[in-house]
């Protein structure tokens, strides 16, 4: 087992220093990205989001799944890791910090234009590919967006 106590992991991406990050749908309080390392302890069910048991790790990030959550797949491009979200209906972009194991403050895009959001690729260095699943609302699309 690389690590345990992920509540319902949805997607993982690798940054250019080979550490996965991870985001993780939490039960009801908190949606969560994690910096996965091996061996590591992430909480569930003891807890959801932040948390101060001993021996646990920390997200790098939470939400509320009202307020942009429910994550479904990760990317990184350009030292930035890119999440998508189902409830949310947003594309998240979150700056890896110079630590390269933290982030800065999270900026949201297309909040509610394209439906769910549920699939990320990168198909190239400035770009993101995504999926949108628009449940009744919009029709499903594949959206390309270029980073720059």
């Amino acid at each position: 087992m690389y690590s345990y106590a992920l509540r319902n992991p949805e997607g993982f991406a690798w940054d250019a220093r080979g550490r996965m990050w991870g985001a993780d749908i939490g039960h009801t309080e908190w949606d969560e990205l994690n910096l996965v390392s091996k061996g590591r302890n992430y909480g569930w069910p003891s807890c959801e989001g932040a948390c101060c048991t001993a021996g646990t790790t920390n997200p790098k990030k939470v939400w509320k799944p009202e307020d942009g959550g429910v994550p479904a797949q990760v990317a990184i491009v350009d030292n930035a890791v890119y999440v998508i979200t189902l409830s949310g209906k947003r594309l998240w972009r979150l700056p890896i910090d110079a630590s390269g194991v933290g982030v800065g403050s999270a900026t949201s895009y297309y909040n509610g234009a394209y439906g769910r959001l549920r699939a990320l690729a990168v198909p190239g260095a400035d770009q993101l590919w995504m999926g949108s699943s628009g449940n009744g609302t919009s029709k499903d699309r594949i959206l390309k967006v270029t980073i720059g």
